[in-house]
């Protein structure tokens, strides 16, 4: 983002979320998704899980 990690440091809070939400609208960022209902997390849980023992040795 252009700043040396000294200048990060002395970066305040309200300024560091300012700067990274400029970023992210500068980069095609759009505005946060809602979060996935009970159902479908617990989905993509369960998929995560089998893909996880599918690839598990043994």
């Amino acid at each position: 983002m252009g700043l040396t990690p000294r200048e990060v440091d002395a970066l305040t809070l309200p300024e560091m979320l300012a700067m990274l939400e400029g970023f992210r609208r500068f980069h095609g960022g759009e505005e946060e998704t809602p979060a996935p209902s009970l159902d479908a997390f617990l989905t993509a849980l369960a998929e995560h899980r089998n893909a996880e023992r599918e690839r598990a040795p043994g």
